[in-house]
C-alpha cells in the first residue's frame, strides 16, 4: 500500500472535531449527495479504532467512518453506507446504487 501524507489545506487535523462547531439540533442532517462520481478519496487511515477516509467533493469534504459518511459539520449524510476494501471505498445509496472510489 502506498503511503500518502495529507498536507492539509486549512492547517487543521481533519480527523479532529473543530472547536468552532456549529450548534446542531437533533433534526439537523446533511444534504444527500447528488452525484457520487464527483467524489475523490484524499486519504485512508486504518488502525485499531477502525477505518477512516477523507473524501473530497466539489463543494465540501466528507469523512467516512463506522460504515457511514459525515460532512464537515459532522452530520451524517442520509442514505449512504460505506464499505472499506484496502485502497477502495464502496459507497452504497439507499436506492442500492453502488459507486467505487479508488485512491489516486
Amino acid at each position: 500500500m502506498q503511503t500518502y501524507i495529507y498536507p492539509g489545506s486549512s492547517g487543521r487535523d481533519p480527523f479532529r472535531r473543530s472547536t468552532a462547531r456549529r450548534a446542531r439540533s437533533e433534526d439537523s442532517k446533511a444534504l444527500p449527495i447528488a452525484d457520487f462520481s464527483s467524489l475523490k478519496i484524499t486519504g485512508i487511515i486504518s488502525g485499531s479504532l477502525g477505518n477512516f477516509a477523507l473524501i473530497s467533493g466539489p463543494s465540501e469534504g466528507y469523512i467516512a467512518r463506522s460504515g457511514r459518511l459525515f460532512n464537515e459539520s459532522d452530520q451524517e449524510v442520509p442514505g449512504v453506507s460505506v464499505v472499506f476494501r484496502d485502497e477502495l471505498i464502496i459507497l452504497i445509496s439507499e436506492d442500492n446504487e453502488i459507486y467505487e472510489l479508488n485512491l489516486p
